[in-house]
This record gives structure tokens, sequence and C-alpha cells, in this order.
């Protein structure tokens, strides 16, 4: 299976400029957080949920919102590689929610600080 390489800034995005709060997301913090992540369950797709990280993410999390740590987890970039039968691994989520509660302090393009909750 391919393994991708999330310190590469050219693997996540073409074009991507600085936000408002001076956060290059080419540089964000949280994905080698997730996938430190230890507890997991597994979960067999199926035909119905090819191709649909918020389905998944929907039925095994009660919300839709943590589709994309699922497919950081489990190394996927595409949704299409999501088929049926594959065994993904589930991050347990109260480790994703531990460590996309924190706060941090980021200094943007004009030095000053800003405070931003992940």
């Amino acid at each position: 299976m391919y393994s991708p390489d999330w310190n590469n800034k050219f693997f996540r995005a073409y074009a991507v400029v600085t936000d408002k709060y001076g956060i290059d997301p080419l540089l964000d913090k949280i994905v080698p957080e997730v996938l430190k992540i230890k507890q997991f369950r597994n979960h067999e797709v199926t035909q119905e949920e090819r191709g649909a990280a918020d389905l998944i993410s929907l039925r095994e999390y009660g919300s839709e919102d943590f589709w994309w740590h699922i497919l950081t987890y489990n190394g996927i970039c595409r949704f299409r590689d999501i088929v049926e039968g594959l065994t993904l691994k589930i991050p347990d989520l109260g480790a994703i929610t531990a460590i996309t509660n924190q706060t941090l302090v980021v200094q943007n393009s004009t030095g000053q600080n800003n405070i931003v909750v992940i």
C-alpha cells in the first residue's frame, strides 16, 4: 500500500495561502499527532460506504466531522481508495479530541502572536 510522505509540502496542496491567523496549512501540527494515536478499532468498508469517508465517520463516531482523521490515520489520500472489503483502522475518538482541542500561539506574517484552538 502507498505510504504518503506527510511532511512533503507539495503533497497536500498545490496552491495555498496563509490564512488570516498566519497559519500555513502545509505546516500544520495535527497530522503527525493523529498518526501517533495507538488506540483504534477495525472497520470493514461495506458496498454503500465505498468512497464515503463521511459516512464511515458518521457510523463510527456519530458525526461526519472526523472523516479526514480516518483517511489520515490510514494513509489514504483519495476517496476512491476506500473500496468495499477494505479494513480501516478507526482511531479512538477520545484521542482525536485530546489532540484537536489544543491551544497554539502562532506568529503571523506581521510578527504578531495569534492564539488559535485546533
